[in-house]
């Protein structure tokens, strides 16, 4: 799968509790195998963040840089940067077809 054909998450959109997918990431030294996650934290640029009246930051304004997550197999990953998040598209799947249960009777077959 290329680059272009991948799907793009939009940091804005990001919020704490949503359900995404983590991209894997293994290379020499790196063992990330990612999956299905939900967002616990999310972490602002400090260079964006505006400081209030009382001197506190607000990070809560801009674009999230990196979030914390929740696997939902298991385990948890913090500072994963977001080029390696994707939004989590819930596949359409068809109930389970079953066979209809016929009786055969003389009648069925016809004359």
């Amino acid at each position: 799968m290329t680059s272009s054909a991948t799907l793009s998450i939009n940091p804005t959109t990001l919020k704490v509790g949503q359900q995404v997918d983590i991209e894997s990431r293994t290379w020499p030294g790196i063992n990330k195998p990612g999956g299905h996650a939900t967002i616990t934290k999310l972490h602002y640029d400090p260079s964006t963040s505006s400081n209030t009246n009382n001197g506190e930051t607000n990070n809560t304004n801009g674009t999230p840089t990196k979030i914390d997550v929740k696997y939902v197999l298991g385990g948890s990953e913090k500072q994963i940067e977001i080029i390696y998040v994707r939004p989590y598209i819930e596949l359409a799947r068809g109930g389970r077809s079953r066979r209809v249960d016929q009786k055969m009777n003389v009648d069925s077959f016809g004359s």
